[in-house]
């Protein structure tokens, strides 16, 4: 890539918009369904855009967008608070607690005998 914000003036909103539902897993077919385009042409905003920006696949493409802000990472409505703000973990926290409801370790069968004969 030359410039990257060369790269993303030259990208077109319906390439930034493709490349966007595909930062979301969906298929050529699922996008083209999403914005109401038929299949091959998503496949060619595809083509197009990975074509200006150098790249070769589309999961290269998508990281680059992100990296450059040209689209938005994708959170899942699950993962949302309700407020709609973005909940990013505190680098300064530590790893988190382990959880309460985990099972114990195993113990083979070779223990259970041993320890319930004594």
């Amino acid at each position: 890539m030359s410039d990257s914000s060369d790269s993303s003036r030259r990208l077109t909103r319906r390439q930034r918009q493709v490349l966007q539902q595909a930062a979301l897993g969906l298929s050529n077919r699922q996008i083209g369904e999403v914005l109401v385009i038929a299949e091959q042409t998503v496949k060619n905003h595809l083509s197009s855009a990975m074509r200006k920006m150098s790249l070769h696949d589309r999961t290269h493409a998508v990281v680059v967008a992100i990296g450059q802000g040209w689209i938005n990472i994708p959170v899942a409505e699950s993962a949302r608070p309700r407020d709609g703000s973005v909940n990013r973990p505190d680098p300064t926290e530590g790893s988190p607690a382990p959880r309460r409801d985990a099972a114990p370790p195993a113990v083979d069968a070779k223990q259970r005998i041993r320890h319930s004969s004594h």
